[in-house]
């Protein structure tokens, strides 16, 4: 696309971007990543990214595995550790899953929280700020029926930054594993 095509677009769909257009050193690949954000945006303002994998997709009756969640806040923002917090405070961020014939096991893992005074709660949290992870290990029941199964991941985390939160939040995620 030539420059004028990018007015075109930014000026028409978007018009509140003309004036990034009209700069002349036009980054045309932050447009599309700014543009992409607010696609995959809930709310202006409350935006967690993840990526979900099992590290086995085909396993037998008994057998363990473990779901393993990336994740990204955004700037300025952060959401609450897995651990539940003392006082007046927010719900730990917690995993789930829509099998039943999957059973967590052990404590849910997550990357290091850091601890910040959270002005929103008055007081000082554990969050996670950026990037993480979270880690559920899960034994399938015996009687789990053989075959493929496609289910969902469900994560209920808050979103605040250090003034203001979202409501509770849940953002499920596809997942399909093989029992055999």
């Amino acid at each position: 696309m030539r420059r004028s095509t990018y007015f075109f677009i930014a000026f028409c769909c978007l018009p509140w971007l003309a004036t990034l257009v009209i700069a002349e050193e036009f980054n045309y690949r932050e447009f599309e990543n700014y543009v992409s954000s607010q696609e995959n945006s809930t709310e202006a303002g409350e935006r967690v990214e993840l990526f979900a994998q099992l590290d086995a997709v085909r396993v037998q009756p008994g057998e363990q595995l473990k779901l393993q969640l990336q994740g990204r806040v955004s700037a300025f923002q952060h959401i609450y550790s897995v651990i539940p917090q003392k006082g007046f405070s927010p719900e730990a961020t917690q995993l789930s899953v829509t099998l039943p014939w999957l059973q967590p096991q052990g404590k849910l893992q997550e990357s290091e929280p850091i601890s910040i005074v959270d002005q929103a709660f008055d007081s000082k949290l554990l969050v996670h700020q950026n990037d993480f992870w979270i880690h559920q290990t899960f034994k399938v029941a015996k009687n789990a029926p053989k075959g493929l199964h496609q289910f969902e991941g469900i994560l209920k985390y808050q979103v605040c930054d250090n003034k203001i939160c979202s409501l509770p939040l849940s953002k499920k995620f596809p997942l399909k594993l093989i029992i055999y």
